[in-house]
């Protein structure tokens, strides 16, 4: 397909959602969108009119900004690292759209490749992309990452270290020996793709 741009957008339709005014002109806008098309559908053929398309509930009563902002990871898995073992692997999720396919989430996805100090993430802001960032959104893995990503500022703060800095192996040994989270795909009794 063809990437969007929006800068061809229609003037005051492209929301960004980084701060309350922009999230309250889009709720506002399109909640006005639905009423219009509403009363032209009416407007057009009153004795055909069917509100079920035009219902309101229809209209998310949340703003949907859920992909806007990840950061740019050391590592950014993509569509291709499902059933991959990684080298610092920190654990496992399951994909919940479909059976099948298991994610391994590197530690790398947790801070940014700039390595600017101080900063880890979690949930939908790991670094990931396409069918990776799909799973990791979901709240089983982002409260994985955001427990791992805590344990990990702990490790960092007792070493005196940076998260690019701290010795995964450090993270892992926690991980696996002290609060049992499984690591590898072995761990969960699957064999990794070639």
């Amino acid at each position: 397909g063809v990437p969007w741009n929006p800068a061809k957008a229609p003037e005051g339709t492209v929301f960004r959602g980084e701060d309350g005014r922009q999230v309250t002109d889009f709720m506002l806008k399109s909640r006005k969108l639905l009423r219009e098309q509403c009363q032209r559908a009416y407007t057009n053929e009153p004795e055909n009119y069917n509100r079920n398309p035009y219902y309101p509930l229809k209209v998310p009563a949340m703003t949907q900004f859920r992909k806007i902002f990840s950061i740019d990871a050391e590592y950014i898995p993509g569509s291709d690292d499902h059933d991959k073992d990684f080298e610092d692997s920190i654990g496992i999720a399951g994909d919940w759209r479909r059976p099948g396919p298991v994610w391994v989430i590197p530690y790398r996805s947790l801070y940014p490749a700039c390595h600017l100090g101080g900063l880890l993430a979690a949930g939908r802001c790991t670094g990931a992309k396409d069918d990776a960032w799909e799973i990791t959104r979901v709240i089983p893995t982002a409260a994985l990452t955001g427990q791992v990503a805590g344990l990990a500022a702990v490790l960092c703060i007792q070493n005196g270290v940076e998260p690019y800095e701290l010795d995964v192996k450090l993270l892992q040994n926690e991980l696996k020996n002290k609060y049992g989270f499984p690591l590898t795909l072995a761990d969960v009794g699957l064999t990794p793709k070639a």
